[in-house]
């Protein structure tokens, strides 16, 4: 039986993206998509693009909540057995609902599934994937979830079942850019996971990503406070690794200020690392001038 997917795509002020974006989900070798734009409040020419593709694309329109509320509002509006998420500044790949349908059907008793996904700048070509700078994992993967996000938000695609029963996307302000690690973490806790291997989709950095611009000290309030409730849920699994886990956040919200110049406060978020886990320091100083640059770049990237 062909499944109904539908596919939730936040837009805020994505004028210069969103027709890039949705392009990308009707050019999929699967049929049929329901394609559901929720407008997040934009006061640019984002709802005007939508509009040139009538009735293909539903569009909600809502005052501006933040990512989590958008999402949420489409999840409620959908229709599809499966649900997939699309960032208005990303892409995917034609046949990424295609395979990650085909591993699905292989494996009935798995309820969601990602994939790899490219890394590009705001508009040239697809560079490294995710897949290259670290491990995709697959199964039972709460443990190393929690350590490092190494999903891709444009690439998971869900039973809408399960979603529903987690209660949608955390909206609390406290998580407002990290609310895909917390639900993946949700839904890490309750069900095993498939992944592609290849890159399905691609995953655009720009001046406007909210990783570019984001506060670095909210940033890391809001990962701790993912990884303490996470902690929370299911302290029998996670306490044990919740002080690497923490290290690993500082240590890489030191590499961000790095990025940015801010030396100092660099120094004292891997200082806060080391006390953390002081097993970071051996990681560390194991890096070639090399690794560092890479570090860095990724960081910047993020």
């Amino acid at each position: 039986m062909i499944q109904l997917v539908s596919v939730i795509i936040p837009a805020y002020n994505a004028a210069p993206w969103i027709r890039r974006a949705v392009d990308s989900v009707l050019a999929q070798t699967h049929s049929p998509l329901e394609v559901i734009v929720i407008d997040d409040g934009s006061t640019d020419a984002t709802v005007r693009e939508l509009e040139r593709y009538g009735a293909v694309v539903r569009i909600l329109r809502k005052t501006n909540g933040g990512q989590a509320s958008a999402r949420n509002a489409g999840l409620a509006a959908a229709h599809g057995d499966w649900i997939a998420f699309l960032d208005a500044d990303d892409e995917w790949l034609p046949r990424k609902v295609e395979l990650q349908l085909a591993a699905l059907r292989a494996r009935p008793e798995c309820h969601w599934v990602y994939s790899d996904a490219y890394i590009a700048r705001e508009s040239g070509p697809a560079r490294k994937s995710i897949g290259q700078r670290t491990t995709l994992h697959a199964g039972d993967i709460l443990n190393a979830l929690l350590l490092e996000d190494f999903i891709s938000s444009p690439t998971p695609l869900v039973a809408r079942q399960v979603l529903e029963e987690l209660a949608g996307f955390d909206e609390s302000p406290q998580k407002r850019g990290v609310e895909d690690w917390d639900m993946w973490l949700r839904l890490a806790r309750a069900h095993k996971v498939l992944c592609v291997g290849e890159p399905l989709a691609i995953y655009r950095v720009h001046p406007k990503s909210f990783c570019k611009t984001v506060d670095l000290d909210f940033r890391m309030l809001s990962r701790i406070r993912v990884i303490q409730d996470a902690v929370r849920r299911d302290p029998a699994r996670l306490e044990r690794i919740r002080p690497r886990a923490l290290a690993r956040q500082y240590m890489a919200n030191g590499l961000h200020r790095l990025a940015r110049g801010q030396v100092l406060r660099a120094v004292v978020d891997m200082g806060r690392a080391v006390r953390f886990h002081p097993g970071v320091v051996k990681a560390l100083a194991s890096w070639t001038t090399v690794e560092l640059a890479n570090a860095l770049k990724a960081a910047a990237e993020r």
